[in-house]
Parts: C-alpha cells; structure tokens; sequence
C-alpha cells in the first residue's frame, strides 16, 4: 500500500499563494481541481511534501461578464469547474464551441473536478486550441502584479505565472459562422489527446473572410496553423486547393512524440480531421463552393 506523505496549504489570496510557492520551491505545486496532477502520479511521478491548494480563493471562482470598449467580455476564473464551464449560461449564448470541447473532456466526474486554469496552466490543455481560436485573453499573476495578455503570447512565457481569469470578448465572436472542435484519443479519462483540433470562420459572398485554426495534443503545446490560415484567408471558397492545405498542415503542425504515437502519426492524424471539416462544411453550404 502506498502512503502518500503529503501537507496541503490552503492560501486565502494569491499572494499568499505565491509567496508559499517561492518558500517551499520545488517542493511544492499549485493544485486545484488536481486532475492533471493526478494523470501524472498514475505513471509514477512522485507525489510533492506539499500541496498548495488554490480553490478557496474565491474571486477566481466565478464567471461574469463585463462591458469594455463598447462591448462584452466574459470572465472565467481560473478555478471555475469544467462542468460549470460547460453548462453556464454566458458560455453556452456567445461561445458555444468552448462548451462544446469542454464536452469532449475525459468523463463527468473528471470535469466536475478539474478546473479550466488547470487545464491552461500546464499548457497542453485540450481546452487551449478552442481558446485560440476565439482569440482569448489570460489574466496572471507573475509575482509582482496581475498582467493581461492573448493567450498565444502567455503560452510562449518561460517565466513562472499564475493564471487567474480567461478573457472572451464578444466582438470577436461576431464573425464566426461554422465552427469546429475535434479530439481524438486513448480513451475517454485520464489519458492526454493524441490530437485536438479547433477552428472558426466566416464566409463572406463566397470568400473567406475570416479563419482561425489551431491544434495541440499530447505534450504539444497547442499553437494556431498561421501558415494554413494564410492560404484560406481572402480566397474564394470554390478556388482553394484541398489538398494544397492538407500538405501545409502537415509541414506547419510540430506535434511532440510520445511512446504510443509518433509525430508523423499525429500530423496526419490533425491534417485528416482539419479535411473531414473542409468536407463537412462544403455539404453543409452546397456544391456552389465545391471546387
């Protein structure tokens, strides 16, 4: 039998938080919903001396919306569950591809556990591709102040952060008319994706006016396809090249391999779900766009 020898440390404010983290180093990890930790411990990773757990800090626990610049931001707290996530009125109205990915995610005992900042935090979160392509903002605490930035540009810090909010403003959900988030993997709990995509677009008198496609999966850091988005972006639906896009994603997504699949396995994989979508909206909206 295994006995876990473990403090927890409950923090009333972030800074307290922080200043815990910044004592104890190495020996400790924000924890919240503890899902992500726990796939981790299954294949062996050593348990820390002490947890610091972060889900009573109650002014991350809320979602709201706010008017800013003429128009309505939603704020998620980092320590909001999945499943409230999944099922809150303002996601579901504005944003309904994020409750729809949230839907993919593991089981409903896992997503009643988990939290979207832990899912963002260790930065492989299948939430994250989704994200980027409604363009998100984070809100993070880095230790001296609370700093807002796009969620591409926060993936990309090596420093030490603590997310606090997730940002979605409305005007950019504006211009979407198809939209998509798929997943692919082992199996439905505890096991990262092999493969999660997402995308959103809007056609405009039979051009593309506007896209946003982004992947991840596995250990990959999830990142948007600019290249592939280059060469749809102002084109006329009925004169892209299909296969011209499937051999850019394949050069442009770097998914990182693993002991169960290769990267060469995973692009395919990611080329062959962004093309099923292609197909999937050129039935939905006729052959006038068929090339």
């Amino acid at each position: 039998m295994r006995v876990i020898e473990t403090k927890v440390w409950s923090p009333k404010d972030i800074r307290e938080a922080w200043d815990m983290k910044t004592t104890l180093q190495e020996q400790a990890v924000f924890i919240s919903g503890g899902t992500f930790l726990q796939t981790k411990w299954e294949k062996g990773l050593p348990y820390p001396p002490h947890l610091i757990h972060l889900e009573n800090i109650r002014e991350y626990n809320q979602i709201y919306s706010r008017i800013e610049n003429d128009s309505t931001s939603i704020y998620i707290g980092a320590f909001v569950k999945l499943a409230e996530c999944k099922n809150h009125p303002l996601i579901k109205k504005s944003f309904s591809l994020l409750s729809d990915t949230i839907r993919m995610i593991a089981a409903p005992a896992v997503r009643n556990a988990g939290t979207i900042g832990g899912n963002i935090a260790n930065r492989i979160g299948d939430t994250i591709p989704t994200l980027l392509t409604l363009d998100a903002e984070v809100s993070y605490f880095n230790g001296d102040e609370v700093k807002r930035e796009r969620l591409e540009s926060w993936l990309q810090r090596k420093e030490d952060s603590l997310v606090l909010e997730i940002i979605l403003t409305e005007r950019n959900a504006s211009f979407r008319n198809y939209q998509f988030s798929k997943k692919v993997g082992r199996r439905e709990a505890f096991s990262s994706s092999v493969v999660t995509i997402a995308g959103v677009c809007s056609i405009d008198k039979d051009r593309v006016s506007f896209i946003r496609l982004a992947v991840g999966g596995g250990d990959t850091v999830p990142k948007r396809l600019k290249r592939s988005e280059s060469l749809l972006n102002h084109q006329l639906a009925a004169a892209i090249n299909p296969q011209q896009i499937y051999e850019e994603i394949l050069k442009e997504y770097e998914p990182v391999p693993d002991a169960f699949f290769t990267a060469d396995y995973r692009r395919k994989v990611a080329a062959n779900l962004f093309m099923a979508e292609w197909e999937n909206w050129r039935e939905e909206n006729g052959e006038s766009y068929v090339k």
